[in-house]
């Protein structure tokens, strides 16, 4: 009853993901050019983390699911929410 992932361990599959991380990199250094809401509209910063953590081989169980990081994005707008409001009012 368990889910199964096959993850490539092959030394050409690592070295394929060291590649397709080196051609994100260059991508967003190259976009980076016309700033910083250029990388934003260009690529999907949201999923940008996860995609380098599983390139890297970060353990998965390490990895927030797209649930746990919209929960964080929201208590981080808050608490700058709040902030801010505390920074007005005081």
């Amino acid at each position: 009853g368990k889910d199964v992932a096959l993850k490539h361990t092959s030394p050409i599959a690592r070295v394929m993901d060291q590649e397709d991380l080196i051609n994100l990199q260059r991508a967003v250094a190259t976009v980076s050019m016309f700033g910083d809401e250029a990388v934003m509209l260009t690529f999907d910063t949201e999923e940008a983390g996860e995609y380098i953590a599983k390139k890297q081989g970060v353990d998965p169980e390490l990895i927030r699911t797209p649930t746990q990081r919209k929960a964080l994005q929201e208590q981080l707008a808050e608490a700058a929410a709040a902030a801010m409001e505390a920074g007005v009012g005081g």
